[in-house]
């Protein structure tokens, strides 16, 4: 499938002050997974897709403190919440930004609905309407663009 307006990430193709943004929001998904504490080090990062200003998709290979814990993990990032979940759920890049926007669907129900977000991925965000709007709007966004 040929993403016109998300494209694998090549140098030659991006502006500047989006190669820029790029690199800030791949050193951020990168740092995100970093940060758990169920993660040694991230051994790898591979940025497998890009819409500039909107999201970065990276697939990372980290170090897992134990075994049992999967070491594939797809890391989503850029002017949206975080998120991560491992690649058996999400072959390739649609499957990914599906799994992602179903994360992020599951918390703005459980905002819009006074649901419990303790089943919900956790978005580090006010669970307010206005937020679950907005994230709605992003969703939905990329949704009609990407999917």
């Amino acid at each position: 499938m040929i993403f016109p307006k998300l494209l694998p990430f090549s140098r030659d193709e991006i502006k500047s002050d989006d190669d820029r943004w790029i690199d800030q929001h791949c050193r951020e998904a990168l740092e995100y997974i970093s940060n758990f504490k169920w993660v040694v080090n991230v051994k790898k990062g591979t940025l497998e897709a890009v819409y500039p200003r909107i999201l970065v998709l990276c697939r990372t290979v980290i170090e897992p403190i134990r075994r049992n814990i999967d070491s594939d993990i797809w890391v989503v990032s850029g002017n949206l919440p975080n998120a991560y979940f491992v690649t058996d759920c999400a072959k390739n890049v649609v499957e990914a930004l599906e799994v992602y926007c179903q994360l992020m669907d599951d918390w703005i129900e459980a905002v819009e609905n006074g649901g419990d977000l303790r089943n919900c991925f956790p978005v580090k965000a006010v669970a307010s309407q206005e937020n679950a709007h907005l994230l709605r709007q992003r969703i939905d966004y990329i949704r009609s663009e990407f999917l």
